[in-house]
Formats: structure tokens, C-alpha cells, sequence
């Protein structure tokens, strides 16, 4: 049966080629697709949030080289999420090495890398938690610090 996932059909038995940025067609091909998008809307930056499955394996570390040190990367900025068990040295050396933005849920951690912060909130458990004013205020104090922030307009 044929899954739709973001809007792509998937055909049967190539499930296994998306994802985990395998140097695959598949992957090239959701890659190309995901740019021309982002042209389209004018997108700076291109989030690569990443499943809690995604580990700090060798293999993993592996494919984010290959992928990320191609040359289809042009002139976009690369935002990485690590979602998994990741620790801050390996974040931060792949960052630096592959000139990603580290992106995080500062409520949780505060970015380890890069000019711009990209942050995200998640919603809490469940993504439907409703923020509370003392979670936004505190939430203010930790990026109230304007000179650690940089936003892209």
C-alpha cells in the first residue's frame, strides 16, 4: 500500500531509502524538492529536525557528512535538531564541521552552536501543552539576552 507522508507518496518497498539523510535517490530527490520550496517562499534556513531514533552512531555521523558536505547544499542555512541521545561534543563538533545551526527547545537547552539561534517550543508532552505565564516569563529571561539572539529576516 502506498504511503503519503508530507505530502509524498511513498511507493511500496522504498520506505526504507528516506530518512536518517542515507545517501540515497530517495533522500536526493525529498532534498531537491524540499529547495525548490524553499526558493519559492524565500526560506533562509532549512530545519532538519531529526527522530529520537536518530543516534550518534557512527553510520549516522557518517551519512550527516556526506550529506551535508555536498555541494546541494548552496546558499541555504542548515538547522539541525538532534531529537536522540546526542552528546554536547559530538553536537558541537558536527556543527562546526558541517556549519550547521544547532537547534533546540530552549526550555530544555539553549543552542550549543552557531550565529543564529534557532529555537523552537514543542509544546510540551504531547505537543498540546499550554504555556503558562511563568513558563513565558521565564522563557523571556532565557533569551532576554538580545545580544545572544540573532534573527533573520
Amino acid at each position: 500500500m502506498e504511503k503519503v507522508k508530507a505530502g509524498w507518496r511513498i511507493l511500496p518497498g522504498k520506505e526504507k531509502g528516506y530518512g536518517y539523510f542515507k545517501p540515497s535517490d530517495e533522500v536526493m530527490e525529498a532534498w531537491q524538492r524540499t529547495k525548490e520550496i524553499a526558493q519559492a517562499v524565500r526560506a533562509r534556513i532549512i530545519l532538519f529536525q531529526c527522530p529520537a531514533s536518530f543516534v550518534a552512531s557512527g553510520e549516522n555521523i557518517d551519512h550527516m557528512r556526506k550529506f551535508f558536505q555536498s555541494p546541494a547544499q548552496d546558499e541555504l542555512l542548515s538547522a539541525w535538531e538532534p531529537r536522540g541521545e546526542w552528546s554536547q561534543e559530538v553536537i558541537i563538533s558536527l556543527c562546526q564541521e558541517l556549519n550547521l545551526i544547532h537547534c533546540t527547545n530552549p526550555l530544555e537547552m539553549m543552542p550549543l552552536y552557531g550565529a543564529i539561534n534557532y529555537l523552537r517550543l514543542h509544546g510540551g508532552p504531547g505537543y498540546r501543552h499550554r504555556y503558562t505565564d511563568e513558563e513565558l516569563e521565564h522563557l523571556r529571561q532565557i533569551i532576554g539576552d538580545k545580544e545572544r539572539l540573532h534573527l533573520v529576516q
